[in-house]
């Protein structure tokens, strides 16, 4: 026997679950006017640009060394695409300038502060969503703590302190092991931005904490996603000495967050940072993800966390720092600052269902439209690369004519005599020097007589394109011209 609870996780602070993929430079650019990252195939945005684009990216491409991954970042600077939007702050933005100006000794160093870790997300659609194992692993720390109740069990193997507690040795005797969780799957749209994660110290200190600030994409707060818990009853020859109940379970984690809750909210408020009531009515709290802090994962009464002071480590039952959410590098304004991975699981009732089929229908829709907005616009461009495909073949196809008729008159001209070719060079082509003209003409009378009255001829045929041959007298010069030239050709 099996008792399900289908429900809905909304997310109340900034939640970032790791799937070990990043926004590498080759798959997003910037629309600083509207302050988002655009995550893009590939694929698609190579195609939509136009083939001096593509030579251009395929030679930094080529180039394969460090400086090249800035020159390829510099390309996609401005350029327009389709792809997910990614909301990110102005302190993103001048960063990502910033690092375009990265001198050559330091792009190691500063490449590898500058990536962007994203949640996990479905391949079909780019949505995020909530692995399964996430939300189980929050519930086991919550039962354990559950089940502990605070008391100091003495074991310091972490391993061995959930066997104690849970009462199995061997994975079989595990009752967790009769826990299913599912992938809890967006409903709607779900937004995300990317944020710096900060450490600060718990107590206002002149010196700051030393943790390097991170790049993290996180899903907003006001996210939902739909998914099922089942705990199923042991068999009686099952060897689970202590099975886990539906409403135990539930009830055990959250009663364990909302003290985690209480703890962190009172170290908020001690160092500044506004702190909000994330219990509600009817919803179970419960934390996960990246930076959920020490003692959310962990079993009070038990706790040996780790502290690092210099090349020295202690080991307390509390940590010393927040890691927090900030719109920039340095957490300046900590009035901004938020903490990480605070959600609430209510029931999939009937009313919450319709409505978040509603959500689920609304981006249905628009994803058809934009799909089809960019299908419109990705047929554009292949036409677009049609016709410029199209007048590089014309203009090849010219070129390679021209080159062919100028071949054809090279060979004429070498096929005929020094006169001939003379003429030839005059008068064959777009645009006859009429200075050449004069001078051939001012040597007709000393030509062999054939040459004399080629020369004749070719001179007459200008004059007629020049509208020189039939004038009258007043213009002598001309006018002696034209009759000297008829005489030759026996016209007078």
């Amino acid at each position: 026997m099996k008792t399900t609870y289908k429900c809905v996780i909304t997310v109340n602070s900034p939640l970032h679950i790791g799937c070990d993929e990043v926004y590498e430079p080759m798959g997003f650019v910037l629309d600083e006017e509207q302050k988002q990252l655009i995550a893009f195939d590939p694929v698609s945005f190579i195609n939509s640009l136009s083939p001096a684009d593509k030579s251009t990216l395929s030679s930094l491409c080529c180039l394969g060394d460090l400086p090249s991954i800035l020159r390829i970042y510099k390309f996609f600077q401005g350029r327009k695409a389709q792809g997910r939007r990614v909301s990110v702050a102005p302190a993103f933005i001048n960063h990502y300038r910033s690092t375009l100006k990265i001198p050559e000794n330091k792009i190691q160093q500063e490449l590898n502060k500058f990536v962007i870790e994203r949640t996990a997300f479905r391949t079909a659609d780019n949505r995020p969503f909530i692995p399964g194992s996430s939300i189980k692993g929050a519930l086991r720390t919550g039962y354990l703590n559950h089940v502990c109740g605070g008391k100091n069990m003495r074991e310091r193997d972490a391993k061995a302190l959930e066997k104690k507690l849970l009462d199995y040795q061997s994975i079989e005797q595990d009752p967790f092991g009769h826990v299913k969780v599912s992938d809890f799957q967006p409903a709607g749209e779900i937004q995300t931005r990317i944020v710096y994660a900060v450490n600060k110290k718990k107590k206002v200190s002149e010196k700051e904490a030393r943790g390097p600030y991170q790049i993290l994409e996180v899903i907003e707060p006001g996210a939902a996603f739909i998914g099922e818990i089942t705990v199923g009853q042991p068999a009686p020859e099952s060897p689970v000495r202590e099975p886990v109940e539906l409403k135990a379970l539930l009830s055990g984690t959250h009663d364990f967050y909302a003290k985690e809750h209480k703890r962190e909210n009172r170290e908020l408020r001690a160092v500044g940072i506004p702190a909000e009531n994330y219990v509600q009515k009817d919803t179970l709290l419960m934390r996960m993800g990246r930076h959920s802090g020490a003692e959310s994962v962990t079993i009070a009464g038990n706790r040996n966390i780790m502290i690092k002071k210099g090349p020295k480590k202690d080991y307390l039952d509390h940590a010393t720092t927040l890691w927090l959410t900030s719109p920039s590098r340095k957490d300046k304004n900590i009035k901004e600052l938020q903490p990480f991975g605070w959600s609430g699981i209510s029931r999939l009732d009937a009313d919450l269902e319709t409505r978040l089929s509603e959500r689920e229908n609304v981006y249905a829709a628009l994803k058809a439209q934009e799909e089809k907005e960019q299908l419109a616009e990705a047929q554009l461009q292949i036409q677009k690369a049609a016709e410029a495909q199209k007048m590089m073949e014309e203009k090849a196809a010219r070129e390679a004519a021209e080159a062919a008729e100028r071949e054809k008159k090279q060979k004429e001209l070498e096929a005929m005599s020094p006169q001939d070719r003379e003429l030839a060079e005059i008068f064959d082509e777009n645009s006859v020097n009429e200075n050449k003209v004069v001078d051939l003409y001012k040597r007709i009378d000393e030509m062999e007589d054939d040459f004399k009255i080629k020369s004749a001829e070719k001179i007459k045929a200008f004059y007629i394109s020049e509208n020189k041959w039939n004038v009258n007298k007043k213009k002598k010069k001309q006018f002696a011209k034209v009759q000297h030239l008829k005489s030759i050709l026996g016209e007078s």
